[in-house]
């Protein structure tokens, strides 16, 4: 009976020890965010209305690592909440939807063997667009506007795999004041469950 019970015991330790381990990572700077030409869109060119051009955008993205021993399974990025920069209350034009990994198209869930990272996409901003795009797996999730002001904002942000355990962070997005010269002067920066539930 002992021996059994040991045996059980070691086996629930073990399968501890090998489970993934999701973690989320953040830089402003490539190639975490990443420059890139929108390829499908095409605008004119000031000094030249007849000549055109792909729009520039700037990605911000997180990277989201397995740092346990074995394959984490269906992982999934979800933007939960939006909260106000100021007053930290959440933002009632907004639902939970899930951020899209980049080069998977419109799945919403992946594997990550362990050791290995993927990116997913949180928004973007484009130097043609006075706006910022949140990068969800659906065109217009739940009839809520993908497309929103440039208004800094808190991010609430879920990883979550079948296998795994889910991390939970929060980021606040912030603009620059000069658009027209240096729309892509964005950036994340990760808060802490205390500052964000402080009062304002």
């Amino acid at each position: 009976m002992v021996v059994a019970l040991l045996i059980a015991f070691l086996s629930v330790i073990q399968a501890k020890l090998n489970e993934p381990k999701l973690d989320i990572e953040l830089e402003n700077k490539e190639p975490c965010c990443r420059h890139a030409e929108v390829i499908d869109e095409e605008i004119a060119t000031p000094e030249n209305p007849n000549v055109k051009r792909h729009p520039q955008a700037y990605f911000l993205r997180l990277k989201v690592k397995n740092k346990g021993r074995s394959v984490a399974r269906e992982v999934e990025v979800r933007l939960v909440g939006i909260l106000d920069a100021d007053t930290k209350k959440e933002r009632t034009d907004y639902d939970p939807t899930h951020l899209s990994w980049v080069g998977y198209g419109a799945n919403n869930s992946i594997s990550i063997p362990r050791g290995l990272y993927e990116y997913a996409n949180v928004c973007f901003v484009k130097d043609n667009l006075n706006m910022f795009v949140l990068t969800t797996t659906e065109n217009a999730p739940r009839g809520f506007p993908t497309v929103r002001q440039r208004i800094d904002c808190i991010l609430h942000i879920i990883a979550v795999g079948s296998n795994a355990k889910s991390i939970e962070r929060y980021y606040k997005l912030q603009f620059g004041s000069n658009i027209a010269t240096k729309y892509d002067d964005v950036t994340l920066t990760e808060m802490s469950v205390q500052d964000v539930q402080a009062k304002a």
